[in-house]
C-alpha cells in the first residue's frame, strides 16, 4: 500500500494520515480486551510512538488496519498480564512488530478472536435466547426507513424504528416467503408480545454505549412540567447532552398526543426530523399547534461527535394551560440535596467549597 510505504520511507504526512484514519477504531478494538479506557489510551499512544521510532524496520503490508489491530492486541495483553489483570490469554512470545506477509493469517487471527467472544456470550444464554437472532437496519434513506426485529427458527418479528406500531410477524415454517403478516390477527398476539418484548430487551442491551442518551429534559426550563400548566403556545424544549457524545452534531424531537404514540416513536404532533446543530436549550416548538388544556409527551435523540445516533431519551409529559398570562402556572419547589465535591482551605478562617455545578442554592451547615 502506497500510504504505508510512504510512512516507512519517512513521511510524517503519511504517519499523521494513518493516525487520524485509525485512532478511533483502535480505541474501540481495545475494548474487546479491557474496559480500562486509560490503559487502552496508553497502549494506543505507545503503539504510535513505537511505529514512528522503528518505522525503518517495518515490513510491507497490504492491510494497515489489520497490522495495527494485531500489534495493539499484543501490547494490551502484555500490559494486562504484567499487571495481573487478565489471565485468560497468555502473552504470545512474538516480536512486537510482526511481518504480515500472509494477510489471511492476520484476518484469521481477528476472526478467531470474534469467535471466542461469540462462544463466550452464547454459553451464557438460555436455549430460547440461543434460538433468537437480532436484526437491525439503522441507516435511514428516503425510501428505506430504519427497522429492527428478531428471528427464531419458527418466527420472524419486524418493526420500524420511527413508528414501532407498524409491526410484522411471520411463521417461517408455514410462510417462508413472508407473505402473510400475522401481527394483527388475535390468535397470534401471544407470540407477537413475546417477540416484541425480546426485541425491547435486546435493543436496550446492545444499544451503542458510546454516544450516550440525552437526559434532563425540560419544557420552559421546568424539570417537572407535568405539575404545572404551560401557557406558552410555542414552548421551548431543552435537554442535557450526554458526556459520552462529547458534543452534539444534530438532534431530533418527537412530540406526541398520547403515551402510546411516544412509546412507539410516533411524533404525531411534531417530528422535527434531523436538525443539524449543537443547540440543546430553548428549542421552540414548530410542529402542529398545541391545544390549550391538553396533555402531551415528548422526547429527543441526538447525533454525537462522530455522527452516531443515540437512543431516544426517556419521554417527558407536560400539559398546556389557557395560553394566557404568565408562561406557566406556579411551579413547585424542587429540592436536591448534594454534598460538596471538594473543600479547600484558602486561609486561616476561609474555605472554598465546590459542589460540582453552577446553580443558585441554599447552604446547610450542621
Amino acid at each position: 500500500m502506497q500510504l504505508w510505504n510512504e510512512f516507512i520511507a519517512g513521511s510524517d504526512i503519511a504517519y499523521k494520515t494513518i493516525y487520524d484514519t485509525h485512532i478511533q477504531s483502535l480505541y474501540k478494538f481495545g475494548l474487546n480486551f479491557t474496559r480500562d479506557e486509560d490503559l487502552i489510551q496508553d497502549c494506543v499512544h505507545d503503539l504510535f510512538i513505537d511505529l514512528h521510532k522503528y518505522r525503518s524496520r517495518l515490513k510491507k503490508t497490504n492491510n494497515i488496519k489489520t497490522y495495527l489491530f494485531i500489534s495493539l492486541k499484543r501490547k494490551i495483553i502484555r500490559v494486562l498480564e504484567k499487571e495481573g489483570k487478565h489471565m485468560q490469554l497468555n502473552a504470545e512470545n512474538l516480536p512486537f512488530f510482526y511481518s504480515l506477509t500472509n494477510e489471511d493469517e492476520a484476518e484469521n487471527e481477528l476472526k478467531n478472536r470474534r469467535f471466542e467472544l461469540i462462544e463466550k456470550a452464547m454459553a451464557e444464554l438460555s436455549n430460547r435466547q440461543r434460538d433468537t437472532i437480532m436484526i437491525e437496519h439503522l441507516w435511514e434513506f428516503v425510501s428505506i426507513p430504519p427497522s429492527e426485529g428478531v428471528r427464531t427458527n419458527d418466527w420472524k418479528y419486524f418493526r420500524y424504528v420511527n413508528d414501532q406500531s407498524r409491526e410484522e410477524l411471520y411463521n417461517l415454517k408455514k410462510d417462508p416467503k413472508e407473505i402473510d403478516n400475522l401481527a394483527k390477527k388475535p390468535e397470534f398476539q401471544k407470540e407477537l408480545k413475546t417477540l416484541r418484548n425480546e426485541m425491547d430487551v435486546l435493543a436496550k442491551k446492545y444499544a451503542d454505549p458510546y454516544s450516550g442518551i440525552p437526559s434532563g429534559l425540560m419544557v420552559e426550563y421546568i424539570r417537572e412540567p407535568k405539575n404545572v400548566a404551560i401557557n406558552d403556545s410555542k414552548p421551548e424544549y431543552s435537554w442535557v447532552v450526554p458526556k459520552e457524545a462529547v458534543f452534539q452534531n444534530a438532534y431530533q424531537i418527537l412530540v406526541a398526543s398520547s403515551k402510546a404514540n411516544i412509546e412507539n416513536n410516533l411524533g404525531d404532533v411534531w417530528n422535527s426530523g434531523q436538525v443539524r446543530g449543537k443547540v440543546s436549550t430553548n428549542v421552540e416548538h414548530t410542529g402542529k399547534p398545541l391545544n390549550p388544556n391538553s396533555k402531551y409527551f415528548w422526547k429527543v435523540r441526538i447525533w454525537d461527535r462522530d455522527n452516531r445516533l443515540s437512543e431516544y431519551s426517556v419521554f417527558q409529559e407536560f400539559k398546556t394551560g389557557t395560553f394566557t398570562g404568565n408562561i406557566s402556572t406556579g411551579n413547585s419547589f424542587h429540592i436536591e440535596r448534594i454534598n460538596p465535591k471538594k473543600i479547600e482551605k484558602t486561609g486561616a478562617d476561609s474555605y472554598f467549597v465546590d459542589f460540582g455545578k453552577d446553580a443558585f442554592g441554599t447552604l446547610e451547615l450542621d
